[in-house]
């Protein structure tokens, strides 16, 4: 996008007296800006679950060679003190040879539940549940275990992800004497354009304009660009560029957008193809179309990668 739009791109430039490298810089014939970039991945938060801890369990029970089973993993207790791999893998590989795959098997067909078994090691307490594998896969394998599992539920944490990934890319570009733009990628299907906004300038209710003025009681938590008690700060970051689930077979058609910074202390040196969220006077925020379309800019065609062709049977 950048370079069709007429800018230079070079990829990690040295800069005189910086260690680090920026990630991009885009330049015109007289001017510059440098962009960091960065992909936000996020997740879901479930009280009293612990990813790290859980891999415990996981990483020892994917170490079992079953020749006949794959299982499902449900966290009943998630413990603190970590076992011994031997004594996760003894308990359930005795459960799991003592089974007949071919009777599971007709079980389930005749519309039965999977056999079940609780384990119970340390403090910790999980159920599995087995699957037998088809015919033709049985037999010594190098398979992991767990096919499913555990299940998660709960609020995602896509904001904070978010904004604990632009406070990193602005402490990796602190120095740059230029204007800086900060681009993201958010791969979370939860995202959207209001999780960006509360990213940037905080979780509360108003316009900006009244937030800035008042940020102490009118935000409830702190924005990249808009703090809870300190008013406006990242001054040093021009604008964020944020893409919402853009994929490359979407480029023709999916925008990023910028998100200009109100009160950064380098403004924009010159513009970009994007579309633009913008404080607008009175503190409301505006969205300005981009001036053509992406497709336009990429010299692709309207449809590019064209239309899906029909699946056929092999």
């Amino acid at each position: 996008m950048l370079t069709r739009s007429g800018c230079r791109v070079d990829v990690h430039p040295r800069l005189e007296g910086r260690a680090k490298r920026p990630d991009f810089r885009v330049a015109t014939a007289t001017q510059e800006l440098f962009l960091e970039a960065a992909v936000v991945f996020s997740g879901i938060v479930e009280e009293g679950r612990n990813q790290a801890r859980e891999g415990w369990i996981l990483d020892a029970l994917d170490g079992i060679s079953q020749p006949n089973f794959s299982a499902a993993i449900e966290f009943e207790t998630v413990g603190t003190r970590r076992p011994r791999r031997v004594e996760v893998r003894g308990p359930v590989s005795d459960w799991l040879d003592s089974l007949d795959p071919d009777v599971v098997e007709a079980a389930l067909r005749a519309g039965g539940r999977a056999p079940e078994h609780r384990f119970a090691i340390r403090d910790w307490a999980f159920v599995l549940s087995a699957f037998p594998k088809q015919q033709e896969y049985r037999g010594p394998s190098s398979d992991r275990l767990i096919a499913m599992g555990p299940p998660s539920g709960g609020p995602v944490n896509d904001r904070e992800k978010l904004l604990a990934t632009l406070d990193r890319k602005k402490r990796q570009c602190a120095g740059v004497d230029a204007p800086v733009v900060i681009a993201v990628l958010a791969l979370s299907t939860f995202f959207d354009a209001r999780d960006v906004e509360h990213a940037l300038f905080g979780l509360g209710y108003g316009s900006v304009a009244e937030r800035a003025r008042n940020p102490r009681s009118m935000v409830a938590t702190d924005g990249f660009l808009l703090g809870r008690n300190r008013g406006p700060r990242s001054r040093r970051v021009t604008a964020v560029l944020a893409g919402l689930g853009v994929t490359p077979w979407r480029c023709a058609t999916d925008w990023p957008e910028l998100w200009m910074n109100p009160w950064a202390s380098e403004p924009m040196p010159f513009a970009l193809p994007f579309p633009r969220n913008v404080v607008a006077e009175g503190g409301a925020l505006e969205r300005h179309a981009a001036d053509r379309p992406p497709h336009e800019v990429l010299a692709l065609p309207r449809d590019w990668p064209g239309p899906e062709s029909a699946f056929e049977d092999e």
